[in-house]
């Protein structure tokens, strides 16, 4: 070891000793709350067959979406290993998140627009499918006469994903403390890591085909479809948290930030359809996902000593 080496793991050693020293007798146990935010990328194959006139108003896409949402929660940490290096704690963590925004158009083909009663909640509506004949003289949206059915507007299909709230996750992991200098503490903190969340899937699709090319009369078929999965993921977690050391207060307030490395444990497909037949729909969620989070945490120190 070179002398910058062996000076820095000394100077590490004394700031360790010099902060225990002020901190004194430290707390057997632990309880914490936090608030902050965590954030990933929802990505998904999102694929609609149309079963009228395919290929029209068909596909598949992948377009992720970037997810924030608002988290809250707990953590309780074991009594120190004062004989191993770091002074580790076993600890555990429970948290809730809240999504804020609405809906996320996770495919989109055409452009739907003048939605009917039908598409307000597909999860609490029977009628699932509609069709309308129209002439060509009754529809406002073209002009006469018509010899294409793509000539009509508002067509096109769309899938919607939408995390319910709450969604939740737990850890439990290793504290080490790592003292930056006599006022600064550092804590590394592995996990295991736990989460789940529930979505709900909303498909449309609105098609127009000719059945009577003579008349000029148009069928215009609506169809809605609906899914609800619950996802689980399990995986790998690494938080720091930073804290000024405060004498003379019970509470200490970190700053912390982290990641998780998920894997998806449920099927990661779902398929859906309107009881008519006239659209499909699926869903194909990514295994692997990266989830990353920040926020303040207010620790409790008055439980004594350990």
């Amino acid at each position: 070891m070179g002398r910058a080496g062996l000076a820095l793991l000394c100077a590490g050693l004394m700031g360790q000793a010099s902060w225990a020293e002020q901190e004194g007798e430290a707390p057997r146990w632990i309880p914490s709350l936090d608030l902050g935010f965590s954030t990933f990328s929802y990505s998904a194959d999102a694929s609609v067959q149309n079963s009228i006139n395919p290929p029209w108003l068909e596909g598949s896409q992948n377009d992720p979406t970037r997810e924030f949402l608002f988290q809250f929660g707990g953590e309780l940490m074991g009594p120190m290993f004062e004989g191993l290096p770091g002074r580790p704690r076993l600890f555990a963590q429970g948290r809730l998140q809240l999504r804020q925004f609405s809906s996320d158009k996770i495919f989109k083909v055409g452009e739907l627009r003048g939605r009917t009663a039908i598409e307000v909640d597909a999860f609490a509506s029977s009628r699932d499918y509609a069709v309308t004949v129209q002439s060509c003289e009754t529809n406002p949206s073209v002009d006469c006469p018509v010899t294409d059915p793509e000539s009509f507007t508002g067509q096109g299909s769309d899938i919607l994903a939408q995390i319910q709230n709450p969604s939740w996750s737990a850890a439990l992991g290793v504290a080490f403390e790592l003292p930056v200098n006599e006022a600064w503490l550092l804590q590394v903190k592995p996990s295991v890591a736990y989460g789940f969340e529930r979505i709900n899937m909303t498909g449309h699709l609105r098609t127009v085909n000719e059945v009577d090319p003579v008349n000029e009369v148009f069928e215009i078929h609506e169809s809605i479809g609906a899914a609800s999965t619950s996802d689980h993921h399990l995986g790998f977690g690494l938080e720091l948290a930073l804290s000024l050391f405060q004498q003379d207060l019970p509470i200490r307030t970190w700053i912390y930030a982290g990641g998780q490395f998920m894997y998806l444990l449920s099927d990661p497909t779902t398929g859906f359809f309107d009881p008519n037949g006239v659209a499909t729909y699926e869903v194909e969620r990514d295994r692997f996902g990266i989830r990353g989070g920040a926020g303040l945490r207010f620790s409790w120190m008055g439980f004594g000593g350990r």
